[in-house]
């Protein structure tokens, strides 16, 4: 029996017959941190290329926090680096939050500290449509223009803390995504999410380049990044110099999360797991990108969660698509925030059966050409129609690679 973990703290329990060959990738490599906010303090006392934290900043500096809501153990990802800055000069009314993440998420992030310090540290919400509190940087070096959050312009020591992913998972461009596109304007996320082009290595590699001049810009130098585990653990902490974050969370995240595979498999069923914040469409575009790669031709995909989102007006489009060659080049025009969901979606239903257990209603699924499930019995029963069968856990962080 597989244990298959997904949506927030979800369990799937599944028993396959000794016919269907199964490729269990149902966890990473690796063990969970027993203690993540002292594994913090450790990896910001010894950071890759870079001073240790407390040493890094004066009285007075304004020190932002650049959180990215999708890092597992958030709270107390956040709690052992201002353990380490008040082991400096930084005093708490000095330092100021940023996430992407809701008022529920924000509200979370300093639950472990008394009033004086709750009260002292600010925390801002970044909402990519409200002009008001974006700051032109300058313009790239392709001319595109530059506007971030406020409060990263004006930080005297910024800190951002995202999750290290394998380098080819969609929408992934190295630790300094975890500043730029996520805390910029709709029109540059919506222009980094975009899939009109052709070339989209070429369209990845522009990206990464981007991000990594937009950090240089704001002036960060030192980056925290998390290596997820199952759920919403985590097994490595890295601090740092972020190109140095780039190469040394890229060697143990592929330690952790890729899988070798010997063929394609007639069924992949995949789980989108971790927390609530993994629960969207952007989650489920890259867990159905890592399935595509490990699916037979007409081959099945379950995916696995707890998504409740609405689709957005990309996914729409796939109401009305019967299976032409229209709608997915409308699509791949299309820069809305579910776009890529919506691209890799249209890819999908084209070669495979996608099926789709979730949180919203069976018609909300069915009308994307998606047929819904609910138990794991029916996952079961489709995968006996198959000879073999990956499972894929927490796939939004996984990869894989075929070696015959």
């Amino acid at each position: 029996m597989i244990r298959l973990g997904y949506g927030s703290a979800s369990d799937l329990y599944l028993e396959l017959p000794d016919s269907i060959e199964v490729f269990d990738c149902s966890a990473p490599h690796g063990v969970e941190l027993a203690d993540p906010e002292q594994a913090v303090v450790q990896a910001l006392a010894d950071p890759f290329d870079f001073p240790p934290l407390s040493q890094a900043t004066v009285t007075g500096d304004r020190v932002v926090l650049a959180m990215d809501q999708t890092v597992p153990q958030a709270p107390k990802v956040v709690s052992g680096v201002l353990r380490s800055l008040f082991q400096g000069d930084t005093r708490p009314e000095d330092i100021t939050i940023v996430t992407d993440g809701c008022e529920r998420f924000a509200g979370q992030l300093l639950c472990g500290f008394p009033d004086d310090v709750r009260f002292a540290v600010k925390v801002l919400l970044h909402d990519p449509d409200d002009a008001r509190n974006h700051a032109y940087l300058a313009a790239s070096k392709e001319g595109h223009p530059i506007h971030v959050h406020r409060a990263l312009v004006d930080a005297d020591v910024l800190v951002p803390i995202g999750v290290t992913r394998l380098q080819r998972t969609l929408a992934y461009y190295g630790a300094a995504t975890s500043l730029f596109p996520l805390f910029s304007d709709r029109a540059t996320r919506q222009r980094y999410c975009r899939s009109d082009t052709d070339d989209h290595e070429a369209h990845t590699r522009r990206c990464r380049s981007e991000s990594r001049e937009v950090a240089w810009l704001l002036g960060s130098l030192m980056s925290v990044q998390v290596i997820p585990g199952a759920g919403d653990s985590l097994l490595t902490v890295l601090a740092g110099d972020l190109r140095t974050m780039d190469e040394h969370g890229q060697r143990l995240c592929a330690r952790a999360w890729r899988f070798p595979l010997p063929k394609r498999a007639g069924i992949v069923v995949a789980s989108v797991g971790a927390s609530a914040a993994q629960q969207t469409w952007e989650g489920f575009a890259r867990a159905l990108d890592v399935a595509l790669a490990c699916v037979a031709e007409n081959g099945a995909v379950v995916l696995c969660t707890s998504l409740a989102t609405r689709p957005g007006p990309a996914l729409r489009r796939l109401t009305s698509w019967t299976g032409d060659d229209v709608l997915p080049k409308r699509i791949r025009r299309d820069f809305s925030g579910d776009g890529l969901s919506a691209q890799r979606l249209a890819d999908a239903r084209e070669h495979f059966h996608v099926y789709l257990m979730s949180s919203l209603k069976d018609i909300q699924v069915e009308e994307l050409g998606v047929a819904p499930v609910s138990t794991a019995h029916e996952i079961e029963r489709l995968c006996r129609h198959y000879e073999s069968c990956v499972v894929l856990g927490n796939a939004q962080f996984a990869g894989v690679s075929i070696d015959g």
